[in-house]
């Protein structure tokens, strides 16, 4: 009778033993899958390296655009000159034109920096997709961790009597897993706080682009408004000019001289 009892009792902890075996089994496969995402996560971690670089050559660009900003200036600076000008001259045509063809080379300028702050914006853009990609495998990863905290904690209750050696030291081999993972993670935590310190210089500088582009902005208006003044005066050197063939040619003929344009210069057009 006492052996009967004391096999079913055997055969009770063998039973658990087993089913604790098939745990342990099915949280391998579980850390296989760790292990492929770990691998996937490596990439990612590679191609935001790539992108760090694609980012200095962004910062190498807005450097560059300092240079756009002093071309701006000398232009308002030009504009401010040229207003002052045509209020107290009207035959200032030349040197008009030439202030127009440098105002063409400097927007031609500014066209093509503008092309590259769009393309900076895309890559950024793509930057975001992954800094997602990455946040998602994070929460897998933490989903992965408080399943064995839960595994260990039914280990646990399983009596440590009677043959458990072989358990604890697979229980072991797997703390040292997941000792591991949870060094990756806090890698890549790491890599992301300083990816997040970029972005958020990143997105400084396109804060001072868009002044910039308000800026330019500005400057377009004050050219429309110079172009309405260039139009009205070569109207009226147009009108000159007629007035003054008319003039020459009523010379030749001995008449009196137009002092005015209108109605009267119509008349004389019709003798």
């Amino acid at each position: 009778m006492y052996r009967c009892k004391r096999l079913a009792q055997i055969d009770k902890k063998l039973r658990g033993q087993q089913r604790s075996l098939q745990s342990i089994d099915g949280f391998g496969k579980d850390l296989t899958r760790v292990n492929k995402r770990l691998d996937g996560q490596q990439h990612s971690l590679q191609y935001i390296g790539g992108f760090g670089k694609d980012i200095a050559r962004v910062n190498e660009r807005l450097d560059g655009q300092q240079h756009s900003l002093e071309l701006i200036h000398k232009i308002e600076e030009s504009l401010e000159g040229v207003n002052n000008q045509l209020q107290g001259q009207q035959s200032s045509l030349q040197d008009i034109k030439e202030f127009d063809d440098l105002v063409g080379v400097g927007m031609t300028e500014m066209d093509k920096k503008l092309d590259d702050q769009k393309r900076s914006l895309e890559h950024f853009n793509e930057f975001g997709d992954n800094i997602a990609r990455i946040s998602g495998n994070l929460d897998a990863q933490k989903l992965y961790v408080q399943s064995f905290n839960v595994f260990i904690e039914d280990l646990a209750l399983i009596d440590a009597k009677d043959n458990q050696r072989s358990s604890l030291e697979s229980v072991d081999k797997f703390s040292e897993v997941i000792s591991h993972i949870n060094q990756m993670v806090q890698a890549q935590q790491s890599s992301l706080n300083g990816i997040e310190r970029v972005a958020s210089e990143v997105m400084e500088k396109i804060k001072n682009q868009q002044v910039q582009l308000q800026r330019i902005d500005t400057l377009d208006a004050k050219f429309e408004h110079t172009d309405s003044r260039l139009k009205r005066i070569e109207d009226f050197g147009k009108r000159f000019d007629e007035r003054l063939d008319l003039q020459n040619e009523l010379d030749d003929h001995g008449q009196p001289q137009v002092t005015r344009l209108g109605g009267k210069l119509d008349r004389q057009k019709q003798h």
